[in-house]
């Protein structure tokens, strides 16, 4: 079976023998299928027209890859990030090769790679294997340990690795975070359920709003009140574990003084409705 053809399975290495696990639902972000250094026979593979969604890639022996000159030898732990519909040639026909894989899509991974500024579909040397491993077992550990993996922290596990893969690929573009932007962060971090505004966050940070706004976005990776969302429906859908809870009370414990408009922004955010969403949690 082609793995596309079960866009919400999640299909591990054949060698690890670990089956075929299924994720929630979703519109807005799927995962495919993953492999942690799976063994591979000589040969290689060639897809002109490459899969509908992106490829993660790290190769733990030396291969063959397609670079901007060209096919060419490039060493063990040499990573490629293809997007939709970018050629795929690797391989090694001359002896056993092993590699590490994640096939994935969805708004959220196009934004995390389009703002880690990437290089696509070419070789990258980045010599560290415990990015793909690490990152593919929490993966992995997330929707094999669970009866139903929690979908956003698989997400988030995605973007994480993403922005991990980012930070080796430019180390001295890293810049250290403004201090008032952190002040803001944490702001936001313990006061979520307060009525915030941008102006108000703004004048706590000592800063005009646009000037907040574009630090917030290049040091944060989003605008500030886009945080605050996140923030709050992250707690939202941690609190509807608790059935003790209402979902309007999860709503005003999350800052959100109306439970219709709480709602829709949940159901935009994870694909469900808060009602359903905590009905899948079992």
């Amino acid at each position: 079976m082609d793995y596309m053809d079960d866009p919400m399975g999640i299909v591990s290495a054949a060698k690890l023998n670990l089956g075929m696990f299924h994720a929630s639902r979703s519109s807005d972000f799927r995962v495919y299928g993953l492999g942690i250094r799976e063994l591979m026979p000589p040969g290689k593979v060639d897809r002109p027209a490459g899969t509908r969604d992106y490829l993660f890639m790290h190769f733990h022996t030396r291969v063959v890859l397609v670079g901007d000159e060209g096919p060419s030898w490039h060493p063990a732990d040499s990573f490629v990030l293809w997007e939709p519909g970018a050629a795929h040639l690797y391989g090694n026909t001359e002896k056993r090769w092993s590699h590490s894989w994640l096939h994935c899509d969805g708004a959220s991974v196009e934004s995390a790679v389009s703002s880690s500024e990437l290089p696509l579909n070419r070789p990258i040397p980045l010599g560290d294997a415990a990015l793909a491993e690490t990152s593919l077992w929490s993966l992995h550990d997330e929707i094999s340990g669970n009866r139903r993996p929690d979908r956003v922290i698989v997400e988030n596990l995605v973007q994480i690795w993403i922005r991990r893969i980012r930070r080796a690929v430019h180390p001295v573009a890293e810049k250290a975070i403004p201090s008032r932007v952190l002040a803001a962060q944490a702001h936001l971090d313990s006061r979520f359920a307060a009525d915030i505004t941008l102006e108000s966050l703004a004048s706590f940070a000592g800063m005009s709003a646009s000037y907040l706004s574009a630090e917030f976005r290049k040091h944060i990776g989003m605008p500030p009140m886009r945080y605050l969302l996140e923030t709050r429906l992250t707690r939202a859908a941690y609190l509807l574990a608790d059935v003790n809870m209402s979902i309007s009370e999860v709503a005003r414990e999350v800052g959100f003084r109306d439970p219709l408009y709480f709602s829709r922004q949940f159901r935009k955010r994870f694909g469900l409705s808060p009602r359903p969403y905590r009905r899948q949690l079992g």
